[in-house]
């Protein structure tokens, strides 16, 4: 397929059919030699397709001209790989052939998985469907994979959650139950385990995040929330320090993240979300142990 769709470029009166596999690379090597062309060959996700069916492909590829006498080189390649060890899966004499110049690519940063998917909402949603404060938690997510096909399928699934719902807008919550759909990093039942303090901080995030459909909430917000939340059930606040230390902790775990703010957000403050759980399952978790009172 790779080899007719090469073909169909450089000669569209190319029949479907009746070629064999070596008819079409000696037909490939006559045009670009009686066109006097040189073509570069950009091929994807090369590792993928050497380990399901081998190296033949670049084998033949790196061999066009090995019957002839002092040839001109009319084809070079560009193979992009996710594993540069994939180069373990060729022969010796096809991987001297490829001159390794490696050029490596970052993984996406959260700005620029924000980008992308900024042109991928304006394609696929109408306008003032996915508020910028779910994308910014999308990208948030998806930062420390890196990967875009994982930011695209969050904002994906998000959206199946809010069609599902019939709501009109895709919330961070939606993002966050999409999240934990596809990556469960957070054992529930662990949560009936965190000392007293750290449930009512959690019970504090998720219940302000859920009831607000915000994506993030600011220390000054979550100290006026866990505040609320003592005196509803009767329980001393601990202090600042202590507060702050809990919130730590809660990091170390896994339960939130936390970032500096940027634009739209009045001076310098820290931005507190939950990390893979849906707010409103650990508000009914928390709250269900309140009510008992195993707190």
């Amino acid at each position: 397929m790779i080899l007719k769709t090469i073909l169909k470029e450089l000669l569209p009166s190319l029949p479907d059919r009746g070629l064999s596999t070596n008819e079409l690379y000696e037909v490939m090597l006559d045009v670009l030699e009686k066109e006097n062309l040189f073509l570069i060959t950009a091929l994807d996700e090369v590792d993928y397709t050497i380990r399901l069916q081998g190296p033949d492909l670049i084998y033949r590829l790196t061999r066009l001209n090995d019957t002839k006498l002092n040839p001109i080189e009319r084809l070079s390649l560009i193979l992009i790989v996710r594993d540069v060890s994939v180069h373990l899966f060729l022969d010796k004499s096809t991987s001297s052939t490829l001159q390794h110049n490696i050029v490596n690519l970052k993984p996406y940063s959260a700005n620029q998985l924000y980008d992308i998917l900024k042109m991928r909402v304006k394609d696929a949603f109408f306008d003032g469907v996915v508020k910028d404060e779910t994308i910014k938690l999308i990208s948030d997510l998806a930062s420390s994979k890196g990967d875009a096909r994982y930011a695209i399928d969050l904002l994906w699934r998000a959206g199946k959650y809010a069609e599902l719902e019939c709501s009109e807008i895709v919330t961070p919550e939606h993002v966050r139950k999409a999240q934990s759909d596809i990556c469960p990093n957070i054992a529930y039942d662990d949560i009936y385990m965190l000392p007293l303090q750290q449930k009512l901080i959690l019970f504090a995030i998720a219940k302000f995040l859920r009831n607000k459909k915000r994506a993030y909430i600011t220390t000054g917000e979550l100290k006026r929330e866990y505040k609320l939340i003592c005196e509803e059930f009767e329980i001393q606040p601990v202090k600042h320090t202590q507060l702050w230390k809990y919130v730590n902790e809660l990091t170390e775990l896994g339960y939130i993240r936390s970032k500096r703010s940027g634009s739209g957000y009045r001076g310098k403050t820290t931005l507190i979300s939950l990390e893979d759980v849906p707010a409103e399952t650990i508000e009914k978790i928390l709250l269900s142990s309140l009510r008992e009172g195993s707190l």
